[in-house]
């Protein structure tokens, strides 16, 4: 028996339910992790051109 934060009613979990549980959270991580890696290759693009411009004044 697992009890949600946000639901008050305890839902049990069927070994079924756990399965198709777990391999959807893969599938969510999966996708929120490409996400989260193209989110910060992008500020991290933005940085660099923002540091070459720096360094292109001081020069």
């Amino acid at each position: 028996m697992i009890k949600l934060k946000r639901n008050p009613k305890i839902i049990t979990m069927t070994p079924g339910i756990m399965e198709w549980v777990i391999n959807n959270l893969w599938l969510f991580s999966e996708v929120y992790l490409e996400k989260k890696i193209s989110k910060s290759q992008i500020n991290a693009n933005i940085k660099i051109r923002k540091n070459s411009k720096k360094v292109n004044l001081k020069k």
